[in-house]
């Protein structure tokens, strides 16, 4: 879990350092900050995620790279 967590930490820098660019395996893909609270901890995170638009709605997939469980940040927006 840490290393995913420096893994995002990275990308959020990265992404704030190049007015919301990435590069690397992201380069030319749509990303967004995802900021929410921790429903049991009340602890503020952000998280990087892909995104798609539909019209004027940004779509973001719960994915946590085809593991079988959701995300912990769906958990969060659910709450």
């Amino acid at each position: 879990m840490a290393d995913r967590r420096n893994w995002n930490d990275s990308i959020v820098e990265e992404f704030r350092a190049n007015e919301g660019r990435v590069g690397g395996r992201f380069v030319n893909t749509p990303i967004l900050l995802l900021h929410h609270t921790g429903a049991r901890t009340g602890t503020v995170r952000v998280n990087p995620l892909a995104y798609q638009t539909d019209d004027e709605r940004f779509v973001i997939f719960a994915s946590k790279g085809a593991a079988p469980t959701n995300p912990d940040w769906y958990y969060n927006l659910r709450a």
